[in-house]
């Protein structure tokens, strides 16, 4: 960003969204503007890839615990054991994504950052006065909470109006849908966090985290071999090369 500026001091481009295009021509002329489009299409192609394929995962994780409809969402491709439906959804939503300009999608993409980072400074100070016990430690459960809380909301109301507009929908939709599993919130929502953990032994309910395992599994779904870590626990790779060898 540095270089960048040196390049091209200000902010006075003929169009925002081929800002990079423009600074690289200036840079090196028209064969690397061609490069460096060739390269940026390419690194675009990948990221969308990687992040289909990853957000998908989690739609179809959360479908299988129950936080989104599992007859939609928990469902897997019977050939290659992809979650379709999950990966159709976010191609979806990303073709939509199309129809806005970088300054709201940017500014979108902020709005759901700054309103979790908000809601985990209040958070912190809520659990804090839910178990308080010895801790006198105000600095850090309260008094820097606060000020990240200040601080996260206040560039969360400096963001795109448009953006805010779509980021309400889409809390307000979310809310909806914790309505909706919670019956009203009469029941606790289904427990995502440390279920797998938990199914083979490693989550540690005290501190909230799931320990270092490691499992060999065959075909037929039968744990052969296993290991546990403490988190700051190195493992060793001579270990596992036993473990499969011995197989």
């Amino acid at each position: 960003a540095y270089f960048t500026t040196l390049a091209k001091p200000g902010n006075q481009f003929e169009e925002v969204g081929s800002a990079a295009f423009e600074i690289a021509k200036m840079i090196g002329g028209a064969f690397f503007s061609s490069v460096f489009i060739a390269g940026l299409v390419i690194g675009q192609l990948a990221s969308g890839l990687a992040a289909q394929a990853s957000a998908s995962r989690l739609i179809f994780a959360m479908g299988r615990d129950g936080v989104l409809p599992k007859g939609l969402f928990a469902k897997l491709n019977d050939a290659y054991k992809t979650p379709v439906p999950a990966i159709i959804a976010v191609g979806i939503v990303g073709l939509l994504a199309l129809q806005l300009d970088i300054a709201t999608s940017t500014s979108f993409i902020s709005f759901g950052a700054f309103t979790a980072f908000t809601l985990v400074n209040i958070s912190v100070i809520a659990y804090y006065l839910k178990n308080r016990s010895s801790d006198k430690n105000i600095l850090g459960w309260v008094l820097i909470p606060i000020v990240g809380a200040v601080v996260d909301a206040y560039l969360l109301w400096q963001l795109d109006d448009n953006a805010k507009r779509l980021g309400l929908i889409w809390l307000g939709l979310g809310i909806l849908i914790l309505l909706g599993i919670t019956k009203g919130l009469r029941q606790k929502p289904p427990a995502m966090h440390g279920a797998v953990a938990r199914k083979y032994g490693v989550f540690n309910e005290e501190r909230g985290l799931a320990l270092r395992g490691t499992f060999i599994i065959d075909k037929a779904g039968i744990v052969r071999w296993s290991v546990i870590n403490s988190p700051a626990e190195a493992r060793k790779i001579e270990d596992y090369r036993s473990a499969l060898a011995s197989l």
